[in-house]
């Protein structure tokens, strides 16, 4: 048996397994990956897609494999990041409005507000982690930039 989320797993089932638990890859490993897996099936992949991938697979190879299939199956990234930066952006300029702006045009764009509450939330851990100077390995380089900016816009309202 297999599960990413074995607490959810009877613990008369667990008792009978063996447990192997995996860590996430860091973001370099897996965008040399992504780009073999490119090359290798001759597509044609942006680093803004490449960006996007990282992100949605969190350090997780098959979650990262599936985003990169999805992007490349629907020809291009969802244009729903850009909302998420607009609801941070809205966030730490302390203005109400860009922040429902944001949140109205993605929920309208079909976006799941689960999943905007938890790229959200990414971003804001990805920032905080870069303020406490935390480890970033998880991170490519353009995510470290987003979350750097995004700290940086912080404190000027702290």
């Amino acid at each position: 048996m297999a599960t990413t989320e074995p607490h959810k797993v009877a613990p008369t089932i667990r008792s009978r397994t063996q447990h192997y638990e995996f860590e996430l890859l860091s973001a370099d490993d897996l965008e040399t990956h992504i780009r073999w897996v490119a090359d290798d099936a001759e597509l044609e992949v942006s680093d803004e897609m490449i960006n996007y991938v990282l992100r949605a697979g969190g350090g997780s190879a098959r979650d990262t494999l599936s985003a990169l299939e999805q992007v490349v199956t629907a020809g291009g990234i969802p244009h729903d990041d850009d909302n998420v930066g607009v609801i941070l952006s809205g966030v730490a300029h302390a203005d109400p409005s860009l922040v429902i702006s944001g949140l109205s045009n993605a929920i309208q764009s079909g976006r799941d507000p689960r999943v905007i509450g938890e790229a959200l939330i990414s971003r804001l851990r990805d920032a905080f982690l870069i303020g406490l100077g935390s480890s970033t390995v998880h991170m490519s380089d353009h995510q470290k930039s987003q979350a750097k900016e995004l700290h940086e816009k912080q404190n000027l309202l702290l």
